[in-house]
C-alpha cells in the first residue's frame, strides 16, 4: 500500500467515524451540547494533523525575523546602538566645541 493510498484510507475512516457519531448525536434532536462534542470529536480524529500543523505554525512564528521575542531583542540592540552612537557623536561635538572655545580664548588673549 502506498503512502497516498494509506492517507486516503485513513481520511475515509475518519470521515466515516465522524459521520456516524454525528448521526447518532442528532438522532435524538439537536441539542446545544452536540456542538462541543462534535468539535471535540473532529479535533480528536484529526489530532495528528492538527498537532503537525500547530507545530509548523509555532516554528514559523518563533523563527520569523519579526516575531515578538526576536523583535524585543532587536529593539534593545538597536536602542543600545543608538545610545552608543549618540555618546560618540556628542563626545566628538563637545570636543570640537571645547577646541573652538580654547582657540577663541587663546586668540583673544594673544
Amino acid at each position: 500500500m502506498t503512502t497516498k493510498q494509506r492517507s486516503i484510507l485513513v481520511n475515509f475512516n475518519r470521515v466515516l467515524i465522524f459521520a456516524l457519531t454525528l448521526t447518532g448525536l442528532l438522532m435524538d434532536g439537536y441539542q446545544h451540547s452536540d456542538l462541543p462534542v462534535t468539535l471535540a470529536l473532529g479535533i480528536w480524529l484529526w489530532l495528528a494533523v492538527c498537532t503537525r500543523m500547530e507545530a509548523n505554525i509555532l516554528s514559523r512564528v518563533r523563527h520569523h525575523p519579526a516575531s515578538s521575542r526576536n523583535r524585543g531583542v532587536q529593539l534593545r540592540r538597536t536602542a543600545a546602538a543608538r545610545r552608543t552612537s549618540a555618546k560618540r557623536s556628542s563626545g566628538v561635538a563637545s570636543q570640537a566645541y571645547s577646541q573652538r572655545r580654547c582657540n577663541a580664548t587663546t586668540s583673544a588673549s594673544g
